[in-house]
């Protein structure tokens, strides 16, 4: 959409394109909303070149690298629905002064759901408890950084340390060294007799 005022796209299916929609060249307060967005190469909203007021409400958007991105523009970005994504729902770049991102649910697989490197714009109230991080070198040094953790790890290996040590120390050693067998101290069943015939 180039420069027009005022379009609506809703109730659309959009699947498998390169991007979904592209809104540049200054077009004002166009509306994308109630699609549904599935398996687009890139994006499946991109705004960008000056456009002002663009309304992204209520939209599914599936299976996309990024769901929404906003550069050099103006969008509320609301109440939508993100899922399987493998970068970020929303992308804020350049100058955003006026975009809001509320109220969106998010689920996907990425560094963070919400990419907000721009100028301007108000990221609140996002439903992100079903966005997961990948496992990178980073993430886990991250984790084995948190305090808690480390002083979980030092116990554990004082544990380990000291039952070495104590082993070393002591050898091996048969438990039940102290204690004689009684086949050992006498020759076994002594009949009665015998025993008044050594008395005698």
């Amino acid at each position: 959409m180039s420069g027009a005022a005022g379009t609506t796209i809703s109730g659309s299916t959009l699947s498998g394109n390169e991007v979904g929609v592209v809104l540049h060249h200054s077009a004002t307060a166009p509306r994308i909303v109630d699609n549904a967005f599935d398996h687009q190469h890139l994006q499946a909203v991109a705004i960008s070149g000056g456009v002002t007021d663009a309304d992204v409400r209520g939209n599914r958007i599936s299976s996309v690298d990024t769901g929404v991105r906003v550069a050099d523009a103006s969008a509320t970005v609301e109440r939508n629905s993100f899922r399987g994504i493998t970068r970020h729902a929303v992308t804020l770049t350049d100058s955003v002064t006026g975009t809001r991102v509320t109220g969106n649910t998010i689920q996907g697989l990425g560094s963070t759901p919400i990419h907000d490197d721009a100028a301007g714009g108000v990221v609140a109230d996002n439903n992100v408890d079903k966005w997961k991080q990948p496992l990178t070198a980073r993430s886990i040094l991250n984790t084995l950084g948190q305090p808690l953790t480390l002083v979980w790890v030092t116990l554990g290996l004082l544990v380990v340390f000291t039952a070495l040590t104590g082993h070393r120390r002591r050898g091996i050693r048969n438990p039940f060294a102290d204690r004689v067998p009684l086949t050992e101290l006498t020759a076994g069943v002594v009949s009665p007799e015998e025993l008044r015939g050594q008395r005698s």
